[in-house]
Order: C-alpha cells, then structure tokens, then sequence
C-alpha cells in the first residue's frame, strides 16, 4: 500500500505536537513577561558581555543563580527598592 506524503500543514502540526510533548516531559512551561525598556537594555549589555545570544539562556542562568541563594539573600534580591546600592 502506498503511503501518501504529509502536507506542509500536517508535518508543522506533528512536529508542534512532538515538542509540546517533549516540553510536557520534561517539566518546562512557556512564561511571558514585560520588561522596562531601560531592564530590556541593561540585559541585552549584560549577555552582549558575556557572550550569551539567546535571552532564554540568561533567564534560565538568573533563576538558577536565583535559587541557589540563600533564603536571605533571594529575599535581599527581591526587596522593593531595587535601586540602592547594596547590590554589589
């Protein structure tokens, strides 16, 4: 019996349906967030100078580093006046 070929349309759908799965899998969640122009610039200086392109990739380094802080800490980086100068 011959197979007949996928459409552009069905391949697109699989390979969409074998990511999701994957993601499903492995525990990973898409999450969108809205960042001052000003935040948006001083990250994109940041992974300029550390020689990271992919803003998913230093995301993914601030929350790691995020978690490994103490409870103390997470909590210092956390507080409301962000703009003091204890961060060093």
């Amino acid at each position: 019996m011959k197979r007949t070929p996928k459409t552009q349309a069905q391949h697109s759908k699989d390979y969409r349906d074998r990511k999701k799965a994957e993601a499903e899998r492995l525990g990973i969640e898409k999450v969108t967030i809205s960042l001052a122009s000003g935040v948006k610039a001083g990250m994109s200086a940041a992974m300029k100078r550390n020689g990271i392109n992919s803003p998913q990739e230093a995301w993914q380094n601030l929350g790691l580093y995020f978690m490994r802080a103490s409870p103390a800490e997470q909590d210092r980086m956390l507080g409301t006046d962000a703009s003091g100068s204890d961060f060093t």
